[in-house]
């Protein structure tokens, strides 16, 4: 989505929320009252015109004045769309700063069990290779290996 394809909306900033709310009535949506609605994980989606728009995309593009490709919430936190919570991305970076996934047995990104050596793997992935960094026994050693990778590779990007 580029510029053109943001409309002008009937939409303002909360300043107490940083919510964004109908500057007017606008089909069964109250003026005032907080634009779109939640559709998982956190964002929120608003409909005008016959087209929805991701509020945190809406944000951005009325505080910095143009859209990028990605927005990243900087924090994690997709509910928390405050202008300096947002920033713009590219795709690697943005999965840079995303959450472990659910099926990941030690609780950390990058860090993985390897029962046979009884042992923990850390590894990183930069510009879409994979990088081992190592095996510990130690589940704590493994996440400061991955950590130190982090910092060196993703630096500002890092999940803090």
């Amino acid at each position: 989505m580029n510029n053109s394809d943001m409309p002008a909306m009937p939409l303002y900033v909360d300043p107490e929320d940083w919510s964004l709310r109908w500057l007017k009535d606008t089909g069964t949506a109250k003026k005032g009252c907080i634009a779109g609605s939640d559709i998982g994980r956190g964002y929120r989606q608003i409909k005008y015109k016959g087209k929805c728009y991701l509020a945190h995309r809406i944000m951005f593009y009325f505080s910095y004045g143009y859209l990028p490709k990605m927005v990243d919430h900087i924090d994690g936190d997709t509910t928390n769309n405050h202008p300096k919570n947002l920033r713009a991305v590219t795709h690697s970076q943005n999965m840079i700063n995303r959450k472990h996934q659910s099926n990941n047995k030690s609780g950390y990104m990058g860090v993985d069990g390897m029962p046979r050596q009884k042992q923990w793997r850390a590894q990183i992935h930069k510009e879409g290779k994979k990088i081992y960094l190592g095996m510990r026994k130690d589940l704590q050693e493994a996440v400061n290996l991955r950590k130190n990778a982090e910092e060196k590779y993703h630096g500002e990007y890092s999940r803090k």
